[in-house]
Parts: structure tokens; C-alpha cells; sequence
């Protein structure tokens, strides 16, 4: 049985580098979009792409944050679970 939690442990470590990636880049990709349609509409050339680019960076970071404190408290709440378990 440890044999297949050992396998599931890098797995998870993938997933969750893939899907840190996934927000930073996605976060980034929706600011270039807007940034484009606000300076094609407001000829606002370039400012808006600069502001929604950093606005777009900053939410991939929030994610990110978000997604390791998420996962950080389920870490610690599978350690309590499993120290609870080793007392009985």
C-alpha cells in the first residue's frame, strides 16, 4: 500500500506545477486580451496592454498564492488526520 502512495506523490507534484503555470500564463493571456480591446477602442495605444498585462501578472500571483496556502492547509490537515490516527 505504500508502494502507491509513493507513485501518487510525484504525480501530484506535476499536476501541481502544471496547473501553477496554467494560472500565471492564463492570468497574463486574459490581461494581453483586454489591454488589446480597450487600446482598439479608446485609443489609449499602449497603456491599456501595460496596465492589463501587469493587472493580468498580479491575479496569476494571487492564484498561485491562493492554490499553495490551499494546498498547504490540506497538508496540514491530512498531518493532523494522520497523528490522530497513530494515537489511537
Amino acid at each position: 500500500m505504500s508502494d502507491n502512495k509513493e507513485k501518487q506523490g510525484p504525480t501530484k507534484n506535476y499536476h501541481l506545477a502544471y496547473r501553477v503555470g496554467i494560472e500565471f500564463v492564463s492570468g497574463i493571456f486574459v490581461g494581453v486580451l483586454l489591454g488589446y480591446v480597450i487600446d482598439h477602442y479608446f485609443s489609449t495605444k499602449p497603456w491599456g496592454l501595460i496596465i492589463f498585462i501587469l493587472l493580468g501578472a498580479g491575479a496569476g500571483f494571487r492564484n498561485i498564492f491562493r492554490l499553495a496556502r490551499h494546498d498547504q492547509s490540506k497538508v496540514n490537515s491530512d498531518s493532523v488526520k494522520k497523528d490522530r490516527s497513530s494515537d489511537d
